[in-house]
């Protein structure tokens, strides 16, 4: 039962997170179609798609390393 109450939580999360997301490509398109009213939605779609897979990268890497030093502190700590 818990599993099942979990994972309705994660996907309501994923859902609301996807329907933001959404709402931010559009308003992001708008203001890209004000200055270049010929923008391809496809070209500008794939390069905030790339923009906010990238930006994940970076905050896995990040978070990763800071994993990694806490381990090591916890190392030291118990020597």
């Amino acid at each position: 039962m818990e599993s099942e109450h979990q994972y309705k939580e994660f996907t309501e999360k994923i859902d609301t997170q996807s329907e933001e997301m959404m709402k931010n490509f559009n308003d992001h398109l708008i203001e890209v179609k004000q200055k270049l009213p010929n923008a391809d939605k496809r070209g500008v779609f794939e390069s905030w798609a790339i923009q906010k897979r990238a930006g994940l990268q970076v905050v896995v890497q990040e978070l990763s390393e800071d994993n990694e030093k806490l381990r090591n502190f916890i190392k030291l700590k118990n020597i």
